[in-house]
């Protein structure tokens, strides 16, 4: 099976080095494989599309007249199922920052207008290079380019002070880490079962954090309940398979 078809000038135009056709069998293999393939939503990204509605709702709340849509919970599926398509086309079994970036880049653009920024040409990339080249080269020449790159080094000549917030945010998932290991299967299965029961209940695809922590144990039937750190792995694991997906910021669950 051949990649790029042979070049046909009634078909292509004018011949260029730099463009190549695919094939139409390529293609085909290439959606049939990409289709097949489940992402799972990382860390990064879930915190990225997270703080990005946040910001929506808050323009929404705000009556930001440069929408074009009005924003409601369809908004944060939009976001999560661009940057599982943006992965996929990838053909990457994970979803990571870049294809939240990219689902947030789309729904800016649908929502408010927001252009996409273009990367600069490269001639026009190599004429800026040129000119960097003949600053240098003039000893006499001191303009304000000069200026902002002599604060620019000095910026980043400074250390960062050691806060020990690194080291303090690496402790605080270790644990998380640990209680995912201990946590059994059939509690886990428990957890599902309410969760769903709970949506249904709810007649709607969001209920929020404090809700489920209040009615998690409710029932009373269970010798070891659940406790807060158990919900939130719960959670979290339902997150990666693509079943919930929580916002620290409102905390709310969201059913996807």
């Amino acid at each position: 099976m051949e990649v790029y078809v042979k070049h046909d000038n009634l078909l292509h135009g004018r011949k260029s080095n730099t463009v190549k056709y695919c094939s139409l069998q390529f293609l085909r293999k290439y959606i049939h494989v990409a289709k097949s393939i489940t992402p799972i939503l990382t860390r990064d990204a879930s915190e990225c599309i997270s703080n990005e509605y946040a910001k929506l709702r808050t323009s929404d709340n705000l009556g930001n007249k440069s929408k074009t849509l009005p924003i409601t919970a369809r908004a944060l599926e939009t976001l999560i199922r661009l940057a599982t398509a943006h992965a996929k086309a990838r053909m990457s079994k994970t979803v990571d920052q870049e294809d939240a970036e990219a689902a947030v880049e789309l729904v800016n653009f649908a929502y408010f207008k927001e252009k996409l920024k273009k990367p600069k040409r490269k001639k026009a990339q190599e004429d800026d290079e040129d000119m960097e080249s003949e600053d240098e080269d003039d000893p006499f020449r001191f303009d304000e380019k000069d200026r902002k790159r002599q604060r620019r080094a000095s910026v980043s000549s400074d250390p960062p002070a050691n806060t020990g917030d690194d080291v303090q945010m690496a402790e605080e998932e270790v644990p998380a880490d640990a209680d995912a290991s201990e946590l059994s299967e059939e509690k886990f299965e428990d957890f599902k079962k309410f969760i769903m029961s709970i949506f249904s209940e709810a007649h709607g695809e969001q209920v929020p954090l404090d809700r489920i922590l209040d009615e998690v144990n409710s029932s009373g039937s269970r010798s070891d309940p659940f406790d807060e750190d158990e919900v939130m792995t719960c959670i979290r694991r339902m997150m990666e398979s693509n079943q919930l997906f929580l916002d620290e910021t409102e905390r709310v669950v969201y059913l996807i």
